[in-house]
């Protein structure tokens, strides 16, 4: 039986992708639209690595694909928080409160690239892999919609 959950992240990636295409597609560039096609982005660049990841013949090459789809969940949080604080006109962050969530950000990146948050994969049952993996990357889309 051939495994689901690659043709399932790939799905993801074009719905996203599609998602992206049409909020590049409108005439008017605004912040808050920039901010959602970098957060769509994200979420994209996720799914196609998780997709590849899945697909990997060997566990180093699976990590490999872990390792580069870290930029798409670790840097995530940073367009979704300046996007809430753009659509609810919030306060204008300053350099030091823009620096500090950057900087975490470099750090779990680099983290990760060393092999200290993935370092292993392993096979998960497929109701678990599906539950958990595309369940929490379609959701942030529905709300941003």
């Amino acid at each position: 039986m051939p495994e689901i959950l690659p043709q399932v992240d790939f799905l993801v990636f074009l719905v996203y992708s599609a998602a992206a295409i049409s909020l590049f597609a409108y005439n008017i560039p605004t912040t808050e639209r920039n901010l959602c096609i970098s957060i769509v982005l994200c979420f994209a660049l996720w799914s196609f690595c998780e997709a590849y990841a899945h697909l990997s013949p060997t566990p180093d090459r699976a990590l490999m694909w872990f390792s580069i789809s870290s930029f798409g969940w670790i840097i995530f949080p940073l367009p979704v928080l300046f996007f809430y604080l753009a659509v609810t006109r919030g306060i204008k962050p300053n350099f030091r409160a823009v620096l500090a969530p950057s900087f975490l950000c470099l750090f779990l990146i680099t983290a990760q690239w060393r092999g200290n948050l993935v370092n292993k994969g392993r096979k998960r049952p497929l109701w678990l892999g599906c539950l958990l993996g595309q369940f929490t990357r379609i959701l942030p889309i529905c709300n941003l919609l």
